[in-house]
């Protein structure tokens, strides 16, 4: 598959995150939208908005779509500036069903530039920091980073989504079905927390061999090129910006065209088809690599 067909089906991708999220209504009410994701997203699940006191603000059940993604209209009286998001429920890969929390504090709501990514980081961020009260949030998500040799330039509500270069979810969540569920694992890094002799990164590059490292970032090629396309994509609004990526994906002669929200659904059907065939690529593209190597 060409370079073309691969950025252009990434960038629709990524707009069609970009469109849902700049629909919100204005004045009384604030948005707040985000991803769910384990090493795949988390569908149909219910999100909870808590404030530091504990107290829940807000509750959407069922409210995740199959790209883990959420969108949420709060009351302006009811929304703080800092929250936690709390995601449970729903389902994961091949529709297994997910009986974990995913968490993630939000220190500094901003509506108009915030895309909150709610990952086993975020989760593990927040843990250690509701057990280690005395440590403010930003020197628990600090330690945890460090701990998981993640870079201290990374932000993981916002990074991690679209690479694995420094946190391969894939590698998590598979040393985590080894350790015997969910809590249990959690338990055992909060016990290395407490007490850090070494990091426990989860990257390609610590699990495996180089010359096996390569099969294994291939299959995450697509969230690079997520990465990739997310950095040069500024602002835009409604059908418009929907228009104007079906028009880069299909053709068109409209400079400037608009579609509807039923016509836009249409269109996402029609996109996941050629998303499938992207990963039946990557998936050769292992192969391939592993023979060559």
């Amino acid at each position: 598959m060409k370079s073309g067909t691969l950025n252009t089906m990434a960038f629709f991708a990524f707009s069609a995150i970009v469109v849902f999220g700049l629909s919100g209504c204005p004045g009384e009410v604030k948005s707040v939208r985000g991803y769910a994701m384990l090493d795949t997203p988390l569908a149909g699940a219910t999100v909870r908005l808590i404030d530091e006191s504990g107290a829940q603000i807000w509750r959407a059940r069922n409210t995740t779509g199959e790209r883990g993604t959420f969108f949420l209209n709060v009351p302006e009286r009811l929304l703080p500036d800092s929250f936690l998001i709390e995601v449970s429920g729903g389902s994961a890969k091949q529709g297994a069903p997910f009986d974990g929390v995913l968490k993630a504090f939000v220190s500094a709501h901003d509506e108009g530039h915030s895309f909150y990514e709610v990952n086993v980081v975020t989760t593990l961020a927040e843990a250690f920091h509701a057990a280690r009260p005395e440590f403010s949030y930003a020197e628990a998500e600090a330690k945890v980073k460090a701990h998981l040799e993640i870079p201290p330039h990374i932000d993981i509500r916002n990074d991690l989504v679209h690479s694995d270069i420094h946190f391969a979810d894939e590698l998590f969540m598979r040393e985590l079905d080894q350790s015997g569920g969910w809590q249990p694992f959690f338990d055992a890094l909060a016990a290395e927390l407490e007490n850090p002799s070494e990091s426990h990164p989860f990257t390609w590059h610590a699990a495996y061999p180089p010359d096996q490292e390569k099969a294994g970032m291939g299959a995450t090629l697509g969230k690079a090129l997520l990465k990739g396309v997310a950095s040069g994509i500024g602002s835009a609004i409604g059908g418009q910006l929907a228009g104007w990526a079906l028009n880069a994906i299909f053709g068109g002669d409209d400079a400037n065209p608009s579609v509807s929200p039923e016509q836009f659904q249409s269109s996402m059907n029609d996109i996941e088809g050629k998303l499938d065939g992207l990963t039946q690529a990557v998936g050769q593209l292992q192969q391939q690599l592993s023979a060559d190597v």
